[in-house]
């Protein structure tokens, strides 16, 4: 019998995220924000921490891309 070696597409539930952006701030300002935290991370530089900063640009990178596919759903009247 052969097994299926192709793993699962995983599924996530994003309804915190969804909640975050309904009630405290939206994908553009989030996104603005994290600009703002690439900048300041910037200062990491100036002082030597150049490994930190590389991993966390990385991981702010990621988040930034997704936020950019987040879109308002339009809502049936």
């Amino acid at each position: 019998m052969e097994r299926n070696t192709i793993p699962a597409k995983k599924q996530y539930d994003l309804s915190a995220i969804d909640e975050l952006f309904k009630h405290s701030i939206t994908p553009e300002e989030l996104r603005g924000e994290l600009i703002e935290l690439v900048f300041d991370y910037a200062q990491y530089v100036e002082e030597g921490a150049t490994d930190l900063f590389k991993c966390h640009m990385g991981t702010l990178y990621v988040l930034y891309k997704a936020l950019e596919d987040v879109k308002e759903l339009e809502t049936p009247s």
